[in-house]
């Protein structure tokens, strides 16, 4: 059966079936429901394993850096096991997880750009997308905020490559690599995740008109 696994290293089980029950249902607090309608009600709003859709999504909770990248060889075979065909992990988030060579690295900007080769190259041996995430720098925060408060809608322009985190190591082996900052239209209070492709290892879509580096999702 295919799955799509959701390692999560931040937040607990709960918080993350809180967090999927209130994106499907929008209801508010699964807290408000009996379990058994709480679960009918994610399921009446599409999260369900069907004929029609047949993938399965697995959430795995790991302690903040109990776990090295050689952790998701096992999880894949655990799941492989049960019945389960990881094609994708998405892992929640980069800077928790542990490098493999975790003795020499010492500096966390060694230690990070470790990770991110480690997963290129599991990746590559699996043939499966690898999804992650990882905090931008102090002067990305500084350069938000101050566009934030001077009124400026279109934050994600006020950052680039070098804010990316603690270590450009992080870009050099990455496939595509983009920037999401949470942006709001002061005159129509309309939220917006802005994204931003700073990297793409494959460009197979700039021959499109409709090609942009840039999405504004409401």
């Amino acid at each position: 059966k295919p799955a799509i696994v959701y390692l999560t290293l931040e937040n607990s089980k709960r918080e993350t079936f809180s967090r999927m029950f209130s994106m499907s249902t929008d209801a508010g607090r699964m807290t408000d429901y009996e379990v058994d309608e709480a679960i009918s009600m994610m399921k009446n709003n599409g999260l369900v394993v069907t004929d029609e859709n047949p993938i399965d999504i697995i959430i795995k909770y790991k302690p903040n850096n109990s776990i090295d990248t050689s952790y998701l060889y096992e999880l894949r075979d655990n799941l492989s096991d049960m019945g389960y065909e990881v094609i994708t992990f998405i892992i929640d988030y980069l800077n928790l997880v542990r490098s493999i060579d975790r003795f020499s690295v010492s500096e966390e900007r060694l230690k990070l750009g470790a990770v991110v080769n480690e997963i290129k190259s599991i990746a590559s041996a699996l043939d499966i997308p690898i999804i992650t995430a990882s905090q931008m720098n102090r002067e990305a925060n500084k350069s938000v905020d101050e566009a934030r408060d001077s009124g400026k809608v279109n934050l994600v322009k006020t950052t680039n490559r070098s804010n990316l985190g603690e270590s450009m190591l992080v870009l050099n082996n990455l496939d595509v690599c983009f920037q999401i900052i949470p942006c709001m239209i002061p005159s129509s209070n309309l939220k917006y995740l802005c994204m931003k492709l700073v990297k793409s290892r494959y460009e197979p879509f700039k021959d499109k008109l409709d090609y942009h580096n840039f999405i504004y999702q409401p």
